[in-house]
C-alpha cells in the first residue's frame, strides 16, 4: 500500500508539472501577440485549476500514508520488529518544503503573477 501511494504521488506531481510547463510555454509564445491577453488569462485559470487539483489529490495521498502508519501503530507492532518501510518521516515544520506540498502552491502563485502582470499591462498590444 505504501509503495502504491508513493507511485500515485509521483504520477500526480509529474502530470501537474507537465501541464503547468505546457501552459507556461504556451503563455510565452502568446505573450504580446494578438489575443494573447485573453489566452494568458485562460491558461492561468487552467494552471491554477491543475495545481489545485494536484494539491487536493496529493493531500489525499499523504493522508492515506499517514493512515497506514497509524494502522501499523494501532496493531502494536514495534518498528524494531519489522524491516523499515518508511526511511524518514519529516517533522511537521519541514513537510511544507516537500515537493508534493510546495509545488502546487508555487505553480498557483506563478499563475497569479501572470494574471497580475497581464492585468496591469505587462503585455504589449498585438499588431
Amino acid at each position: 500500500m505504501l509503495r502504491h501511494e508513493n507511485e500515485l504521488i509521483n504520477h500526480r506531481i509529474s502530470w501537474m508539472a507537465t501541464c503547468n510547463g505546457l501552459f507556461l510555454t504556451a503563455v510565452g509564445f502568446a505573450w504580446g501577440k494578438q489575443g494573447g491577453k485573453v489566452l494568458a488569462y485562460v491558461l492561468a485559470a487552467l494552471g491554477i485549476a491543475a495545481s489545485a487539483s494536484a494539491w487536493s489529490s496529493l493531500y489525499m495521498a499523504t493522508s492515506a500514508l499517514r493512515r497506514l502508519r497509524c494502522l501499523w501503530e494501532e496493531k502494536g507492532i514495534h518498528a524494531a520488529d519489522v524491516p523499515p518501510v518508511i526511511g524518514y518521516i519529516a517533522p511537521r515544520w519541514l513537510r511544507w518544503l516537500l515537493p508534493w506540498h510546495s509545488l502546487p502552491v508555487v505553480f498557483a502563485a506563478a499563475w497569479l503573477v501572470v494574471i497580475v502582470i497581464t492585468a496591469i499591462g505587462g503585455q504589449k498590444p498585438g499588431p
